[in-house]
């Protein structure tokens, strides 16, 4: 009894197995892959549906005025042309899913409009999973770098909100919208936020906006707020004391001769220390 339940079920691995090499088979032998045709032919732009996910905060450059946050993301769109039948009396029955290689299928390109690398394309990854109804889900977690134009006036007790703009677009044409289904609401967004010594993640907003000829992009904005600790330990503490030195300069007796040296002493110091704060401040 116990072989021939071995037997049986070494019998359903390899229908499965033949099943899928038999359905990749055919689906690389379709116009649809071997041109890496677009949805519709390349005649009507394709709606790619977008999930951004930050994950954490690698490091703000404020003097550069540049972000690096490694994300998560999800891009989901519908192809007829990679459908097959997966009911019970089809070829491939309860077959629903599928990895093809990414370079074999026609993908879109995702570009950041304002992105601080010299390539603002990001690499789609090497595998795409392609469902049995035609949709495709094309998962990646790239390390974007943005501008983010920040404002100082209140440094370091300040609140930045830094925009991520991500274009979706491809010779046959394409859009990206937000995917309303299966992107995480903004509480979710926070919990799941990797701690950052520096900033603190306060919320997290995706809009969607037209450019000429009904053409969209998608801006993520990300309002961040800095931690003060180290700032106000390292650079608020040190002025406050440097300016309460200052006034000891009556402590010492005129006929030493040492006020206009200790004087001097303490102007070099507030001098270098002033030159570091502005290192760590924007430039313009």
């Amino acid at each position: 009894m116990l072989a021939f339940s071995i037997l049986a079920t070494l019998l359903c691995d390899v229908i499965a197995t033949s099943s899928h090499y038999n359905l990749t088979q055919e689906l690389r032998s379709r116009d649809t892959i071997k041109g890496q045709v677009p949805p519709g032919g390349g005649m009507t732009p394709v709606v790619v549906d977008v999930a951004l996910i930050p994950m954490n905060i690698l490091d703000i450059d404020d003097a550069k005025q540049v972000v690096s946050l490694p994300t998560s993301l999800i891009l989901m769109w519908t192809h007829p042309g990679l459908a097959w039948d997966s009911s019970p009396e089809g070829p491939y029955a309860k077959l629903n899913v599928l990895e093809l290689k990414t370079q074999e299928l026609w993908i879109p390109k995702v570009h950041i409009l304002n992105g601080a690398s010299e390539d603002r394309t990001l690499d789609m990854g090497s595998t795409a999973t392609v469902f049995s109804n035609g949709s495709v889900l094309v998962s990646v977690s790239p390390l974007m770098k943005f501008t983010c134009k920040m404002d100082m006036r209140v440094y370091p007790f300040d609140t930045q909100e830094c925009g991520l703009v991500v274009f979706i677009t491809s010779t046959y044409g394409a859009q990206g919208r937000k995917k309303k289904d299966f992107i995480m609401s903004s509480e979710s967004l926070i919990g799941s936020f990797g701690s950052n010594s520096e900033w603190t993640l306060e919320n997290v907003e995706s809009e969607e906006k037209e450019m000429l000829a009904g053409v969209s992009f998608l801006v993520y904005t990300l309002k961040l707020r800095r931690k003060t600790t180290f700032y106000v330990i390292s650079f608020i503490v040190p002025i406050v004391l440097t300016s309460y030195m200052n006034t000891l300069v009556f402590v010492i007796p005129a006929e030493s001769g040492e006020r206009v040296s200790y004087l001097v002493s303490i102007f070099v110091s507030n001098a270098v220390f002033v030159s570091f704060c502005t290192d760590q401040m924007p430039q313009g």
